[in-house]
Order: C-alpha cells, then structure tokens, then sequence
C-alpha cells in the first residue's frame, strides 16, 4: 500500500524492480502507512549504489515521503510456511476499504 492508501499489486513492485540488474531476491516488508524495509539479495559489489537505486525506485512507487531501508542479506528465507512472498504488511488491512460498495456483505443480510 502507497503512503496515500493505493494498494500496489505484487506484480507492479515486481515490475518496478526489475529494472535493478543483477538482484537475487527480494522481499519488501511494508512496517506502518510509510515505512519500508527492502530486503534484497545480490552479489553486486556496489552496495551502497544499489541501495540508492532501490530507494530511488520504491519512493517513486510507494510516495516520496516513504522512508525506506535497504537491507542487504545473502539469501531471503522463506516465511515459516514454506511459501516465499515478494511483499507483506506487518499491520492488518481492511479490504473492505477497497472494495466497491456493491462487493461488501453488511452483517445482517444474507
């Protein structure tokens, strides 16, 4: 989710950070409505480049007012069910505030 509220879909922080070359793997963890710690593997030796790089991107993406960390790791574990994931919140989201209001089922109807 951007700092404004939009919801980015796997695919489109996927696509945005396609362009850094040379990365292993990533996985994106979204801390609060403006906090983003990248995780990013890679055996590039311009770290601090690639980090500016991916702060560069992400801000574009994400707001400019996103503060982002990069974090660099040998390899990006999966989570502890087995299943690697691109990008997670560590809060909950109410989908109800993205959907339209004829998808939404008000508690008393059927």
């Amino acid at each position: 989710m951007t700092c404004a509220g939009r919801l980015v879909s796997p695919r489109e922080l996927d696509n945005n950070l396609s362009v850094l070359e040379d990365i292993d793997e990533y996985r994106l963890v979204q801390i609060s409505a403006d906090s983003y710690d990248l995780h990013l593997a890679s055996r590039r030796p311009d770290k601090k480049k690639l980090g500016e790089s991916a702060t560069e991107i992400l801000r574009e993406l994400y707001g400019k007012e996103a503060k982002v960390q990069v974090i660099f790791e040998d390899a990006i574990s999966p989570e502890s069910s087995g299943k690697y994931r691109l990008s997670r919140a560590l809060f909950p989201l109410k989908i109800e505030n993205y959907l339209q209001e004829s998808h939404i089922i008000n508690k008393g109807q059927s």
